[in-house]
């Protein structure tokens, strides 16, 4: 029920927020924003025992151009995270907040085939509470991507391979402080990105391998990952 919330809340947000900031950036062209839903699933090491976990995450993005080339994005959400494969922790879900910092490099070789690099940080800190306490969950997440993009007029793609890792703490009112660690994944991915209208994109980030994900981006004058 609070993720189906969520999800609605963040639908009417991307539906109101974007086309205001969409306004207010008319004026600064190396300027973008977008509203960035995404689920994914991966491996989590709490202790000394390991689950299966589902994270959904519903942020915010501005994104500063510095020339064709190079750029970086700012994004703040809500988070939050379910076992879904762990009948113990049927009706526990932390939930909180994020923040993550990207930086994307694109080499040109032709007009419309670039090597893309990115490379991002991103802090995350989530509780919850049951009749034991409060149990609360912090983690720094690191990830770089490389991959081929092609860019035309009204569409864009790009595939290639992403490194990631994940790692922090949890305290809980029974085991104290204890280690929290996400698998150290390297993953393929697509994304694709379509101009809807003049300067408004949707686009559709799919990751596979160890971490399965799967996100959908509403921007202005912006595109995944």
């Amino acid at each position: 029920m609070k993720r189906s919330i969520t999800l609605w809340a963040g639908l009417v947000l991307a539906t109101v927020m974007v086309p205001a900031v969409a306004r207010a950036a008319n004026d600064v062209d190396s300027l973008g924003a977008a509203i960035r839903f995404e689920r994914y699933q991966t491996d989590l090491d709490i202790g000394p025992g390991t689950y299966t976990a589902q994270v959904d995450e519903v942020g915010l993005a501005i994104r500063q151009y510095f020339g064709r080339d190079f750029s970086m994005a700012m994004e703040v959400g809500y988070t939050d995270i379910s076992y879904d494969n762990n009948p113990a922790a049927a009706n526990f879900s932390p939930s909180g907040a994020y923040g993550r910092l990207t930086a994307r490099y694109q080499w040109w070789v032709v007009s419309h085939f670039a090597l893309d690099f990115t490379a991002a940080g991103a802090y995350h800190r989530l509780s919850n509470s049951n009749s034991s306490g409060t149990f609360v969950d912090r983690w720094w997440s690191y990830h770089v991507a490389a991959g081929p993009r092609y860019s035309m007029r009204w569409f864009s793609a790009e595939a290639g391979l992403v490194y990631r890792h994940a790692s922090g703490d949890e305290q809980s009112p029974s085991n104290g402080t204890q280690s929290l660690n996400f698998s150290r994944t390297t993953n393929p991915y697509l994304d694709l990105d379509f101009t809807v209208v003049k300067d408004g994109t949707v686009g559709l980030h799919v990751e596979g391998g160890a971490r399965q994900s799967v996100s959908l981006v509403f921007g202005y004058r912006f595109v995944s990952p």
